[in-house]
């Protein structure tokens, strides 16, 4: 017979003989769901069960932004570390290094830029800064190393690739539709061609923005390209008059969005050009926009406030918002709306001014519009019989004489309010101000 201490003893050896492996799935699962994305990379290299079990739990997750994963990690993290995460999320197809925590600090990048010390001026052939300004080891290792076929988007904002970190990267990650490297001092005009080759049959998304050695002509290589979506905000090398006139393939449609580029002074996208959304906004300095490309569905202008001359053709258009375009008058944009964008369902010309104090918008596809801040109109006539959404704040002061004529009132919002609220509060103006069935 078994005393107490022995009792003790053998359920304490029984306890010490029980094993994770007995466990079912389910409940390894449930213990697994309550750790983080670093404890589980590190969980999925017990064995090989649990390596499944951690993937069927990471089977939702589709991107990782590794800076923010090790956030709290006091050091940088290993090259070990960052691929033992990717390997436990073979579903993930964004991986993002931007604002990463452990590169180099800006200031020195700040002096290498100005310096335009680069080791190819000693004969190396890699267009890459000075020693003493690299990588930091773990992006340059998951460069020149990983193999990550389902890989579709990578972020380097920040960081310094060089011609030869493109290649390697098009070996490992040889589907990437999507790149980013804003701010890159090494991007320049003839980089974007090597990207487009490198990933010719997968890259569609480019984000060049801040990058200080892009000009007209980068962006004119990407149409060349192919590439589907460009985003080049900021970007001070595009200058003066901007000219796209060809795109080899017409059957996609591609979006350009040069906002903030502040020196850019004219635009002219014209011939075989595929352009379907074109965004301009704070632009300062330009003055002309000249488009003749059929497909073009979007334009966004605003808080251009020198522009004076905007020329458009295109007659698929159906979004227009040329808000703080103080240069341009109401009347010049609506004028023969109808016949000029049958499709348009967007319009925004809020702040721009008026040159007379009578105001007719006629148009057969407008669904939103917003003209609040036009200044001295005395009388405004609005023919829009799918009209859904009318922003008019700011010039209620001035305006006598409002006559909206629409298809079903009931469905009209007007300042984020329903008809009859918005009836209601404008009382004193209703011998003046109607809302018409078409």
């Amino acid at each position: 017979m078994l005393g107490r201490s022995d009792m003790e003893v053998e359920s304490s050896r029984s306890v010490s003989r029980w094993d994770w492996d007995d466990l079912d799935d389910d409940c390894i699962k449930l213990v697994l769901g309550f750790l983080g994305i670093l404890n589980l990379a590190v969980a999925a290299q017990v064995s090989r069960r649990w390596r499944r079990l951690v993937r069927e739990l990471n089977k939702q997750v589709r991107s990782i932004h590794l800076s923010q994963v090790f956030k709290g990690q006091g050091g940088e993290p290993s090259w070990e570390q960052v691929r033992g995460l990717l390997r436990a999320h073979p579903e993930c197809e964004k991986i993002s290094f931007a604002s990463w925590r452990w590169d180099p600090p800006q200031q020195w990048r700040e002096v290498a830029s100005k310096s335009r010390l680069y080791s190819n001026s000693r004969g190396s052939g890699r267009n890459t800064l000075i020693d003493g300004f690299p990588l930091s080891s773990a992006v340059s290792s998951f460069v020149q190393w990983a193999r990550f076929e389902g890989i579709r988007a990578l972020d380097f904002s920040g960081h310094e690739l060089t011609a030869l970190d493109f290649r390697s990267l098009g070996k490992g990650c040889p589907n990437v539709t999507s790149l980013s490297v804003v701010g890159s001092i090494n991007i320049q005009d003839e980089t974007i061609g090597l990207l487009a080759f490198i990933w010719s049959y997968s890259l569609m998304n480019l984000d060049i923005s801040g990058c200080p050695n892009i000009s007209n002509g980068g962006i004119r290589t990407a149409f060349s390209a192919n590439l589907k979506n460009v985003t080049a905000k900021r970007c001070e090398k595009i200058s003066g008059l901007l000219v796209l006139s060809h795109s080899p393939d017409r059957s996609i449609p591609r979006s350009l969005n040069l906002g903030s580029c502040r020196n850019l002074t004219g635009i002219q996208a014209i011939g075989s050009l595929s352009l379907s959304s074109l965004n301009l906004s704070q632009s300062t300095k330009l003055k002309s926009v000249e488009i003749s490309s059929d497909q073009l569905d979007t334009l966004t202008l605003s808080g251009c406030r020198n522009l004076t001359q905007l020329q458009l053709s295109p007659k698929h258009l159906r979004e227009l918002s040329v808000y703080g375009c103080r240069q341009l008058s109401a009347q010049s944009v609506v004028d023969s709306l109808n016949i000029q964008y049958p499709l348009l369902r967007k319009l925004d010309i809020n702040g721009i001014h008026s040159t007379s104090s009578a105001l007719r918008i006629l148009s057969a596809s407008l669904e939103i519009l917003d003209m609040s801040g036009i200044q001295g109109l005395g009388s405004v006539w609005i023919t829009a019989e799918n009209l859904r959404k009318l922003r008019m704040g700011g010039i209620y002061r001035t305006v006598e004489t409002l006559m909206i004529q629409v298809r079903l009132p009931s469905e009209l919002e007007v300042d984020g309010m329903n008809l009859e609220s918005w009836t209601a509060k404008h009382q004193s103006h209703s011998t003046m101000w109607k809302v018409q069935v078409i």
